[in-house]
């Protein structure tokens, strides 16, 4: 199994997408956040918006 398949399936077990199988073509997937997924987004950019400003001098 290849490490983008591993880390789609533990994001699904976390509940943070969904794996949907394409209609005409098996073979091709569509993966998309829930709404977790999008919460857990945002306190992210939020975290790193925060860091940055710690880090980084603004002229």
């Amino acid at each position: 199994m290849s490490t983008p398949t591993r880390t789609i399936d533990r994001l699904l077990e976390k509940g943070f997408v969904n794996r949907k199988v394409g209609e005409k073509d098996r073979r091709k997937l569509l993966i998309e956040l829930t709404p977790k997924g999008k919460k857990l987004l945002v306190d992210i950019d939020k975290e790193n918006l925060e860091i940055t400003k710690k880090n980084v001098r603004w002229s």
